[in-house]
């Protein structure tokens, strides 16, 4: 999947949000690489089911190489409801490949994506810190340039339920919202013959993007519309709660966000970091999902994109404090050379022992009857290892 120049960065991209994560509370989770093709056919999920993998087993039961992993855990929460198991937890994250097939020669078929899932009560609290859980992540990651678009699921059907369009009707102003296409949903709405109000209404969905308070002046004419201001009132809450996390210039408001995952009830949401023109992660509120499953339960979670997420690490400050050493030695002093360089790794230092000077980089250490350090382009030098290491741990407490 990923290039092996790539490994290393992208196994400290995965610990470094694995961290975050369970700053959080968040507890590790394994998904099945293979479920049931009814899992995913009776639910509207963003990949068709004519996407996905599918094989057979022993009984002759079709299946599905796991093309999605909330469906998985919901289903797997849910029963474990119906059975009156209390879970264990009611936070989860997990690292899991997802494989869709692809109808472009650049697309594969494997895609890696680490996220979470959280079963806390709903709250514009929790969908709150669930935004911020992200954002922290990133900054642990250095992408520090990043903005979460911020939507809530059923508004524009809320928006237009006083109208009485024909379901096909919304359908087709959806796709174009989707796709801030104004000038198609203009021509589109000619078509419909609506009054000048209905129509003005419509064609300025995709326009109710910014900060919260400007969107909510202009929407309230209609928060006569119950169902509109529920949602205005709720997003009111979770921006306050932004606020509080210190995450608010990570932050705009999209009222025309539209997700393709029908499963998702209330706040949706997707990041984007400089560099990558496709989202890093997408995620929402999906409380309704496990009546579905036969059960009832809050849930919100959210998937990075870990692909599209190595692209803008890439672009930035790996680690701050990392500092790699190569210790070059000869034979003689082969032992020193393991001693130094397990007291390095020891101190979390990244160190490798050598023999040839191809692999020196800006820092080395080369034993010998004294050991010669080279740090950043100046020349220590010391007679006891001790002494080197310990100039190794001023450097790294400074950095």
């Amino acid at each position: 999947m990923f290039n092996l120049p790539n490994e290393k960065k992208y196994g400290r991209i995965v610990q470094t949000i694995a961290n975050r994560f369970e700053t959080y509370g968040y507890e590790k989770l394994k998904v099945d690489a293979f479920e049931r093709y009814e899992l995913y056919a009776n639910v509207k999920t963003e990949m068709n089911v004519k996407e996905t993998i599918k094989v057979t087993d022993y009984d002759g039961e079709l299946l599905v190489v796991r093309p999605d992993v909330t469906l998985p855990i919901a289903y797997k929460y849910a029963k474990q409801l119906e059975l009156a198991i209390s879970p264990s937890y009611e936070r989860y994250y997990y690292v899991e490949e997802v494989f869709r097939q692809s109808f472009e020669a650049s697309e594969s078929i494997e895609k890696m994506q680490m996220g979470v899932e959280c079963f806390n009560p709903s709250s514009p609290l929790i969908d709150a810190e669930t935004i911020a859980l992200a954002s922290h992540a990133l900054d642990d990651l250095n992408v520090t340039q990043h903005q979460f678009e911020i939507g809530f699921a059923t508004f524009l059907k809320d928006l237009l339920a006083p109208f009485a369009l024909q379901e096909k009707q919304v359908e087709k102003i959806e796709s174009y919202v989707r796709a801030k296409n104004m000038a198609e949903l203009a021509t589109y709405i000619q078509t419909l013959q609506l009054d000048e109000e209905t129509a003005n209404i419509i064609a300025n969905i995709p326009t109710y993007y910014g900060n919260f308070e400007t969107i909510a002046q202009r929407l309230e004419p209609y928060a006569s519309n119950e169902a509109v201001k529920a949602t205005l009132d709720y997003v009111k809450d979770v921006n306050e709660y932004l606020q509080l996390f210190g995450v608010e210039q990570h932050v705009v408001f999209d009222f025309g966000l539209i997700n393709r995952m029908d499963y998702y009830s209330h706040l949706i949401f997707q990041a984007y970091v400089d560099g990558v023109g496709k989202p890093v992660l997408m995620g929402g509120r999906y409380d309704r999902l496990g009546e579905r499953f036969g059960a009832s339960f809050p849930a919100i979670g959210f998937a990075f994109d870990l692909e599209r997420l190595m692209e803008a690490v890439s672009a930035v400050k790996e680690d701050s404090t990392a500092i790699e050493i190569t210790i070059i030695t000869e034979e003689a002093y082969l032992k020193e050379a393991v001693q130094l360089a397990n007291e390095l790794r020891n101190r979390n230092f990244e160190a490798v022992i050598g023999k040839n000077a191809i692999l020196e980089t800006i820092h080395t250490v080369t034993l010998g009857e004294e050991i010669t350090l080279r740090f950043n382009g100046t020349t220590e030098r010391f007679e006891q290892i001790d002494d080197c290491i310990a100039y190794f741990i001023d450097k790294q407490g400074a950095m």
